[in-house]
């Protein structure tokens, strides 16, 4: 029987058992380290955007699109947008010649409260009645949904396409019609037209 040295006897070392990690984890690991800092701005930038987009539906969902007949009052107090055009909007004396034209006229009004083209022209048209004090035979305001259609058959009557489309009737006669914006002037397209056909 040997003899041990004490001197050269070590003591065992129990070390805890290491989990060695595979080559392709010790890759991917690695590709997550190169990407962290890089990928950093784009995160953010997918959070900063997702955020934003969350408050832009959130504040279109308080104020639901409205579809149907709608009156002036109920449009400018009930939508921002149209009620901030109204009151800056100031027409020329042109415009307000020309908006005397519709006088004794049906006014039929197909527009979207979710529509910028809407927001401009159906306020201008409501202002140009307004203070050209313009007597109508009567007006029609009437939303249609984003489809451009409605449950009451105004936009398939009026062949809609694009809003807002401003029709003028003499009767059961169509005498003027502006789709989505004018070319010159609202009050102006629609006097044009009018007066041509006299």
């Amino acid at each position: 029987m040997t003899e041990l040295n004490p001197s050269s006897y070590r003591k065992p070392v129990y070390k805890k058992p290491v989990y060695e990690k595979s080559a392709q984890e010790k890759t991917e690991y690695r590709k997550v380290q190169r990407m962290a800092p890089s990928s950093a701005p784009f995160i953010l930038t997918c959070l900063t955007l997702c955020l934003f987009l969350t408050g832009v539906y959130a504040s279109e969902d308080e104020i639901p699109a409205h579809i149907g007949k709608i009156t002036a009052q109920e449009l400018l107090s009930g939508y921002a947008e149209f009620a901030k055009e109204y009151d800056d909007f100031e027409p020329s004396l042109q415009q307000l010649k020309d908006i005397q034209a519709l006088a004794g006229k049906n006014i039929v009004t197909l527009f979207g409260t979710w529509c910028h083209d809407s927001e401009r022209e159906v306020p201008r048209l409501l202002k140009l009645l307004e203070l050209g004090n313009v007597q109508v035979k009567q007006l029609t305001l009437y939303a249609v949904s984003r489809q451009k259609d409605d449950p009451d058959g105004y936009s398939e009557k009026y062949q809609l396409k694009y809003t807002p489309t401003v029709v003028v009737n003499d009767g059961a006669r169509e005498i003027a019609r502006v789709v989505e914006r004018p070319e010159g002037s609202l009050a102006g397209d629609l006097a044009a037209q009018i007066n041509s056909g006299k």
